[in-house]
């Protein structure tokens, strides 16, 4: 089992990092295996595993160039719930858990959580990313942020105090959606919102344990926030992490074809930004 905390001898951890389709089916096995996933209190690890199965593969492959090559260090996950990413470090790249300190920061550490990852050995820390009252100090060698700035009110303070935690030398991996993605104009020309819906908003649902996206970032303004708090070798791109799932799901899944080569010729179209930097 890929995240389980049990020996699995069918799953081979280096050919599951350098092919993706052997890293999905895995990942597609381990979904359709269990009956408890019909349980809301597993369901969330693992539906995210399998819909988001491409952007891990990518962040593990950013994740073992970016550690230290010491084989020795602390990698924070920011907006750990629900553990997927620290899970698949743990199985795939970090078996040692003298060596290798895994930490976890965010919301929704509940006692559930925690006992959900012992087995893992991550460290885990309950944080809220807007409150500047917490400063939390968290010193390692690679931070990875994906899918949290949108998400926050003071994306500056997220990246101030990553900054401050990080070693010299350290790197800052993030994912964030494209303001600029087609299915997102599409909505905006048709009179819809392009954030999440108004009804679980901040705006009409203060108190909802789950906060929609904040506000959506174009590569340009990743790029002056990410420097203005003192990182260097910035680097954004254009990306589409939609996997298999994400397309055949997708409303606009019979015009894959064109909206693939659209956003091959014009790449600002695509849903998804990977910054990488360094302190």
């Amino acid at each position: 089992m890929l995240l389980e905390n049990t020996e699995s001898r069918q799953i081979n951890p280096d050919r599951a990092l350098d092919s993706y389709s052997y890293f999905f089916r895995i990942c597609r096995d381990h979904f359709n295996r269990f009956e408890y996933l019909k349980q809301e209190s597993t369901k969330k690890y693992d539906s995210n595993l399998l819909n988001n199965a491409y952007r891990f593969w990518i962040l593990l492959d950013l994740i073992q160039t970016y550690a230290p090559s010491t084989g020795i260090g602390a990698i924070l996950d920011m907006g750990v719930y629900p553990g997927t990413l620290v899970r698949l470090m743990r199985r795939l790249l970090f078996h040692d858990f003298e060596r290798w300190n895994i930490i976890g920061a965010g919301l929704a550490i509940t006692p559930e959580f925690r006992e959900r990852l012992a087995p893992f050995k991550v460290e885990l820390f309950e944080q809220d990313f807007d409150d500047d009252r917490q400063e939390y100090d968290y010193p390692c060698d690679l931070v990875i942020c994906s899918e949290v700035i949108e998400h926050v009110f003071s994306p500056l303070h997220l990246l101030e105090t990553t900054f401050r935690n990080l070693k010299t030398g350290g790197w800052l991996i993030l994912t964030t959606p494209n303001i600029s993605y087609f299915e997102g104009l599409v909505k905006l020309a048709a009179g819809r919102s392009n954030l999440g819906p108004l009804e679980l908003s901040y705006a009409l649902s203060p108190k909802n344990d789950w906060r929609g996206h904040v506000r959506l970032f174009s590569k340009q303004e990743l790029e002056i926030m990410v420097s203005r708090v003192g990182f260097t070798e910035v680097s954004v791109k254009y990306m589409d992490f939609r996997d298999i799932m994400a397309r055949k799901f997708s409303r606009y899944r019979r015009f894959e074809p064109y909206l693939r080569r659209m956003m091959y010729v014009f790449p600002p179209y695509r849903p998804n930004l990977l910054l990488q930097a360094r302190t």
